[in-house]
Order: C-alpha cells, then sequence, then structure tokens
C-alpha cells in the first residue's frame, strides 16, 4: 500500500539488503519438544546487527538433532499435578517482566548478600548515611545497578511507575521480586547520588592511605640521595676509576655522567667472568674507604620509591582533591531538598575530616615536588622536563642492587680467605709443635746417651787401675776382675732396671771384655 513504512525488525520479515543467515534456515527447521524445557537467559541481538558476525559465518550444517531426546530428558521442567476440579483454573503466576532476567538475576545475587535485611532498613541506612550494612563496594555498586532506569530501549522507571499507578491494565500480573525491590529503593530521595557518594566514601581512606604513603617514600627517597654525603664520595670514585679505565681507549676525561650508566657498571666483567667492577668497587671501598661501606643505609628508600609510579600520585592524588570538593558540592545541593538532614549532617562531619587529612597531604607533596625537581637537578637531569619518578629512581635500585650482591660476594669471599688462614695457621702450629717435639725427643736421647756413657765410664774405672802385669800373674788378675764385675752386677740386678742400666750393662761387658782382652795381648 503507498505511503505505508516497512514492518519492523523481527516480525518475519527481513530488514532490506540483510542477506540471509545460512543458520536461519537450520533454526526454523527445529522441532516442538515433547516437554517444557527449562529457558536459556541470553540477550538477542537484532538481526540488523548480525552482518559481519560470527553468527553470519555459520554453515547451519552442524548435526545436533541426535542429543535433543538426552536434552530433554536432562533439562525437562518438573510437571505440576493438580486436582481434576481445578483444572479450569489457571494458578500460574504471571510477571510483568519489566527487567530483563539478567538484571534481574544479578539484582537477587546482591540481595543474598544482604542475608535478609529489608529495603525498608537498606533505605534507612542510605539516608542516615550508616555504613554498618556497606562494607563492600561491591554491595553499592550492586545497589547502584539495581535502580531502574531510562534508556532509549526501555524506560524501566515510567514502567514500573505505571505499575503501580495503574494496576487495571496488570490483571493476574505481578512483579518479579527484584523488580519489586527496585522501585522501592527508587522511592529514597537522591538515591543515586547518595550511593555515589557512599562508594567514595568507602574508598576514600584506602586511597588516601595509599597515596600519603607513596608521597612520603618518594620525598624520602629524594631527600636521602640529596643529603648523602657518602654516596656522593662513591659516585666520585666511580668517576674517577671510569675516566681511568676509559683513558687506556684514549676517550676524552669525562667530568660527569648520566646515572643510568649505575645500573650497567655490573655488565663490566673482570678476565676470568667471575667478578664485576661493583665486586672491584666494594672490595675497595671496604679495604681503602672503609668510612663510605654504610652508604646503602644512607639511600635504602630508592628501592621501594622505584614501585611507586609518580603519574598514579598524581592521579590519585588529584582524584582525592576532587572527591573532597564534590563532597561540598554534594552537602549544598541536597540541603536544598527535606529528608536529607541525617545524611548532610553524617557527611559534613566526614569531610570536615577529609578536607584536614587533605592540607597535610597537600603540604608533603608540595614538599615532594620541589625535593624532586631538586635531586633531578642534583644528578644532572633536565628539569625542563623531568623524567618518570619510577625511572629516575630505578638507576640508584639497580646498582643498590648490584652492590648488593657484590657486598654478599664480597663477605663470601673474605669469609673463605679467613678460614683458609686459619687452617694455614693451624697447620703451622701442628708442624712447629712436631719439630718441637721432635728437638726435645732427640735433645733426651743425648742426653740419656751422655748418661749411659757416664755411668759405663764409672764403671769401669777399676779397670783402668789395673797395671799391666806379666804373664804368669795373668789369672790372678782376670779372677779378681772377675770377682769386682760380678759384685757390681749383682748390685745392679738388684734394682729394677730401666733401659739405661740394661744399656750400662751391655756396654760395661763389651769394654771390660776388650780391656781384658788387651791385657792379655800386652802380657
Amino acid at each position: 500500500m503507498p505511503g505505508m513504512p516497512p514492518p519492523p525488525p523481527g516480525f518475519g520479515f527481513r530488514p532490506p539488503g540483510a542477506p540471509a543467515l545460512k543458520v536461519q534456515t537450520t533454526l526454523s527447521k527445529l522441532k516442538q519438544p515433547k516437554n517444557k524445557l527449562k529457558a536459556v537467559q541470553w540477550q538477542k541481538i537484532p538481526e540488523r546487527q548480525l552482518t559481519n558476525t560470527i553468527f553470519s559465518k555459520m554453515e547451519g550444517d552442524v548435526a545436533v538433532s541426535e542429543c535433543f531426546d538426552d536434552l530433554e530428558e536432562m533439562f525437562k521442567q518438573k510437571e505440576v499435578v493438580v486436582k481434576k476440579e481445578d483444572t479450569s483454573k489457571s494458578n500460574k503466576i504471571q510477571y510483568v517482566g519489566i527487567f530483563d532476567g539478567k538484571k534481574s538475576q544479578n539484582i537477587n545475587i546482591m540481595l543474598n548478600k544482604f542475608k535478609g535485611v529489608s529495603v525498608e532498613t537498606i533505605i534507612d541506612n542510605i539516608n542516615a548515611l550508616d555504613m554498618t550494612l556497606f562494607d563492600e563496594v561491591s554491595l553499592i555498586e550492586g545497589l547502584k545497578n539495581a535502580l531502574p532506569v531510562a534508556s532509549s530501549d526501555k524506560d524501566e522507571p515510567g514502567l514500573l511507575k505505571d505499575y503501580y499507578e495503574h494496576p487495571e491494565k496488570y490483571v493476574g500480573k505481578q512483579l518479579d521480586p527484584s523488580e519489586i525491590f527496585s522501585y522501592k529503593l527508587s522511592q529514597c530521595s537522591n538515591a543515586e547520588k547518595k550511593l555515589d557518594v557512599m562508594m567514595k566514601l568507602l574508598q576514600f581512606p584506602s586511597k588516601f592511605d595509599d597515596c600519603s604513603r607513596n608521597v612520603k617514600t618518594l620525598l624520602t627517597a629524594s631527600t636521602q640521595l640529596c643529603e648523602s654525603k657518602s654516596f656522593l664520595k662513591l659516585l666520585e670514585v666511580i668517576l674517577i676509576i671510569g675516566n681511568y679505565m676509559n683513558k687506556a681507549s684514549k676517550k676524552p676525561i669525562t667530568c660527569g655522567f648520566k646515572m643510568s650508566v649505575l645500573g650497567k657498571l655490573a655488565d663490566t666483567k673482570s678476565n676470568d667472568n667471575q667478578k664485576n667492577l661493583v665486586y672491584f668497587l666494594c672490595k675497595y671501598i671496604h679495604e681503602k674507604h672503609p668510612d663510605l661501606s654504610h652508604w646503602m643505609e644512607e639511600v635504602e628508600a630508592v628501592v621501594p620509591a622505584v614501585r611507586v609510579m609518580g603519574s598514579e600520585v598524581e592521579s590519585t592524588f588529584a582524584e582525592l582533591k576532587k572527591t573532597v570538593a564534590g563532597f561540598d558540592s554534594t552537602i549544598a545541593q541536597l540541603q536544598k531538598t527535606p529528608g536529607n538532614e541525617g545524611f548532610v549532617a553524617e557527611l559534613s562531619q566526614l569531610n570536615s575530616g577529609y578536607s584536614t587529612n587533605m592540607l597535610v597531604l597537600e603540604n608533603d607533596k608540595k614538599k615532594y615536588d620541589v625535593q624532586y625537581s631538586k635531586v633531578c637537578q642534583l644528578y644532572g637531569e633536565d628539569t625542563s622536563k623531568l623524567p618518570k619518578s619510577e625511572d629516575f629512581f630505578k638507576n640508584f635500585k639497580d646498582f643498590y642492587e648490584s652492590y648488593e650482591k657484590a657486598e654478599q660476594m664480597y663477605q663470601d669471599d673474605k669469609a673463605k680467605a679467613e678460614k683458609e688462614a686459619k687452617k694455614e695457621a693451624e697447620k703451622k702450629r701442628k708442624m712447629e709443635e712436631q719439630e718441637r717435639k721432635a728437638k726435645e725427643r732427640e735433645a733426651k736421647k743425648k742426653q740419656q746417651e751422655a748418661m749411659v756413657e757416664g755411668m759405663a765410664e764409672d764403671m769401669i774405672k777399676p779397670i783402668k787401675k789395673v797395671k799391666k802385669v806379666k804373664k804368669s800373674r795373668k789369672e790372678t788378675m782376670e779372677v779378681d776382675f772377675e770377682k769386682d764385675l760380678a759384685e757390681e752386677l749383682k748390685l745392679a740386678q738388684d734394682k729394677p732396671e730401666d733401659e739405661p742400666v740394661k744399656k750400662v750393662r751391655k756396654i760395661v761387658k763389651r769394654k771390660v771384655h776388650k780391656k781384658a782382652t788387651v791385657a792379655t795381648e800386652e802380657n
């Protein structure tokens, strides 16, 4: 018919110019299930929006029908048994269905977290700005999402209002529990604005603490680098050593260097690749400049400072200031509307404390801004374009950690050397002890031999006094000598024999025998 507009999409007609979907043919041939099945809660995409989607690429040739019997068996709804006399009556509840299934489900899940608390109690807590029930951000977000929303697709507030104002239009139908909750919640004056305030109040303390802690960390790191005298001296040592090493390659003298080189010093390896330049510095400092060995304690804040992103500190600080200013604005707006007195009074008191804390934080941040600019200039950075704080402090943190490793290696080597020295000293002591004992044994041996010789001489003195006699008196001399010797030996036998005595007896026998033989030969 001329002038008649085309029918809306989704009512049996395909939008003009939209190609037919291959899978649509397969879907149109699906048989009616034998039983009532549980429904799949999905949100339909209009056919006009399916072009160039995965659905337009589906061939519709996937064989699924053979599983339908099993599908029905698993997901069929239980049949409601009714009495025969009631067959003419329908007891089935019909819902208006203002919300889609997903929104209703999310609201019901959120309500379960309140553990049976009524919507009236929730509204009372909101109006009093009592955060007792709202200890999680997700709960407040759930309440915000539960509020009815007006959009181009559906006017949820209008439909809910129409249900309550014109019940005659909805005879035999009722609202879902989630829709009832949503409508009652929307009756709370300025509900959305108040929930926004509550969410920010819940987040403010943790954000403030994080920002304050991060500002203090950056301020401390900047101050330490500005004030550490031992670290400044260490950099001077590095400058001198570096120029000396470069001079071998005939490179020009450098009077200053970018701090980025600090993290690369460990890459300069020794000839055996076992040590590096940082280890050399560590060893040199300990042995030649022990007064500088505590430099790490003076700049230790550079390590946690790297984990703080300056841009995040700036954005969080700006957000906190905006939040406090927003609270002031909200207070001014709500004061104009009756029924918000409790909420306004509580928010005013809280915001007064937050404003005071923000003044302290703002003062700390100003100190940091000044100190950071100062430390960047001190270490040769371009103050017209300051580097990111995390990049700047990373140079020092990398050197700090490489020096820490070198320190451990140095202490290990030192302990090993001390252990070896102790071992060598013990070995030397034992050798000296052995030599001393050997000398003592030798001296004792010589002393014993001398004593034996003396005793032997004393025992044979009578023999030396024997005068030469003629051959005719030979037997008489030998008899007298043997008598004397027998008496001496008998006296020795009456005493316990030790080694020297035994030796004396042997020597005496030999000498006596020798003397007797000589005397005999002479006669």
